[in-house]
This record gives structure tokens, C-alpha cells and sequence, in this order.
């Protein structure tokens, strides 16, 4: 079945499933330059695609143009990945999903992925809706010559936020405290008193780690929004 469209002898170019994933990156299921699996593929496969089951998910093809699976939407994931209510909560109302055809691809491949649990990268998933936030990151980026939050560099969204099914502001994976924490323990043992008893006079909420520093829009080293010497402190401390 899978030939039908998958031609075995096509030249390099002529890919007759073409037209029917014209939307899609070569590279969403491909190595762009080697591979140890079979067709340049990643090393992580859906179990059903590699065992050319193709079936399992797809109507009969009766042209490449034609390309159909056998239930709509995440239906067709429930029907192997059985819906856990308290993982999933959130996502039927979720921002990022609730306008998507299948809410499941938006951030996993169906497939084959470079990724664990075939999650697409960060770097192609956010970027495509928060635009502005790449850019001020990588402004950020070209005035502070070196940044080294590993997140923030590699572009690893995912360390700091949820994609979906989070009730937590800009969806972060903890409190913000606790979460800066994970990566920063040392500073966190050590630091300028934060939390819900300390607050920020400039606008009347608890002082975090994000009153000082910035992930995306820092103007100082050590990712701060000013310089350390004086500027950073009379933002509060005035003289």
C-alpha cells in the first residue's frame, strides 16, 4: 500500500508523496545529513510507521493527492494513546491547539522524530507563532555577545514552559521561583530576598527572579534588564 505513493526506484527530486506534504519540512522526519536508520530517518519512529502499518492510521491511497486517515483530528491518536483526563485537561481550551485540525501534531510528528516521544523542535514550533520573542531574543543575543542559559541558546522552549495542559501564567512548568531554581540551585540558596513577602514597589506584586533578570530581552550580563553596578538597584532602591 505504502509504494502506492512511496515510489521504490524515484530519482533524487522526483518524490511522488510530494504534493500530498507540500506543507511539511523534509527535515520534520528526515536527517538532513546522516542517519543510522533507513531513508535518512530519525532515530526516533512512531512504532506503526516503522513497522509500514500503515494502515493502522490511513484510508487506502488512491493518489498521492489523497491522503486520508481512517479518524479525524486527535480521535485518531485516542483511538492507541488512551486520553488520560488529568494529563489532558487543558488542552480542548489550550491557545496553541484549540484552532488545529489535530491538536496532537502541532507539537508531536506522526512519524518519525530527532526528539524522544517525537516532539517537534521548540525552535520550529514557538517561533512560528511567537515571532516577536524570537526576535527580541535574538537581539538579545547580538548585544550581550554571549548568552549562556542553556534554554535560551539552544532554543529549548520546553525547559521552562509547557507547550499545552498547563494553568500556570505564560504556561511554566512551576512557580518561577522554584522553576529558576532547577538550573540555578546555587543562586538560589544565595539571593536578593524574592517571594511572596518581598514586593516589587514599582508594581506591587511579589519579587521574583524575572524582576531583575530577563530570558528574553535582557540589556545587562548575567541576563539582567540593567546594568548591575547602580542601574539595576535604583530601579527599586531609589536615591
Amino acid at each position: 500500500m505504502c509504494k502506492k505513493c512511496h515510489e521504490p526506484r524515484c530519482k533524487a527530486g522526483q518524490v511522488s508523496i510530494a504534493s500530498a506534504v507540500a506543507d511539511t519540512g523534509c527535515t520534520a522526519c528526515h536527517s538532513g545529513h546522516s542517519s543510522f536508520d533507513k531513508g535518512l530517518l530519525g532515530p526516533f519512529g512512531h512504532k506503526v510507521f516503522l513497522e509500514k502499518k500503515c494502515e493502522e492510521c490511513h484510508n487506502p491511497i488512491k493518489s498521492p493527492k489523497d491522503i486520508t486517515t481512517k479518524i479525524k483530528g486527535a480521535d485518531l491518536c485516542f483511538n492507541c494513546h488512551k486520553r488520560n483526563m488529568s494529563k489532558y485537561e487543558y488542552v480542548d481550551n489550550d491557545i496553541h491547539v484549540k484552532d488545529a485540525k489535530n491538536p496532537c501534531t502541532v507539537c508531536h510528528d506522526e512519524h518519525a522524530s530527532s526528539q524522544k516521544n517525537l516532539t517537534k523542535k521548540e525552535s520550529h514550533v514557538c517561533a512560528k507563532c511567537h515571532e516577536s520573542t524570537e526576535r527580541r531574543t535574538s537581539a538579545m543575543e547580538s548585544a550581550l555577545k554571549s548568552v549562556g542559559c542553556e534554554p535560551i541558546k539552544d532554543r529549548k522552549c520546553f525547559e521552562c514552559h509547557i507547550p499545552s495542559h498547563s494553568s500556570r501564567p505564560l504556561n511554566y512548568r512551576a512557580d518561577e521561583i522554584p522553576l529558576c531554581a532547577r538550573c540555578h540551585a546555587a543562586q538560589h540558596k544565595i539571593t536578593h530576598p524574592v517571594g511572596i513577602d518581598i514586593k516589587d514597589p514599582r508594581n506591587g506584586r511579589p519579587l521574583t527572579c524575572n524582576s531583575c533578570h530577563s530570558m528574553h530581552s535582557a540589556n545587562a550580563d548575567f541576563m539582567l534588564t540593567h546594568d548591575r553596578k547602580r542601574a539595576l538597584c535604583i530601579q527599586c532602591h531609589k536615591m
